[in-house]
């Protein structure tokens, strides 16, 4: 049984996976000269994610499937050398 805490949590994850991919979409990885949304940022976002979703004992496919839908939006958005680093590192 889901408790209150852990619906929130998930609305939670759902959230930050949402605003990840639709920082990715709208191509704001390496806006400007300042990198404020690179590789770091991508990989420490993820694994805010993956600490909330163990944190609030929260199932492990929530962070599967957000790594893959950021795979899939960083392919569509030609964002190649992120797609390669994020599926080596979560073993896509």
């Amino acid at each position: 049984m889901v408790t209150k805490t852990q619906t929130a949590a998930l609305s939670e994850v759902e959230s930050l996976i949402t605003k990840l991919i639709k920082r990715v979409e709208q191509k704001r990885i390496d806006e400007y000269s300042s990198e404020w949304f690179g590789k770091n940022d991508l990989f420490r976002q993820l694994d805010e994610i993956n600490e909330l979703i163990h944190e609030y004992g929260l199932d492990q496919k929530l962070l599967n499937d957000a790594t893959e839908k950021l795979y899939n939006a960083l392919m569509k958005t030609s964002e190649y050398q992120y797609a390669a680093l994020l599926a080596k590192k979560y073993g896509l």
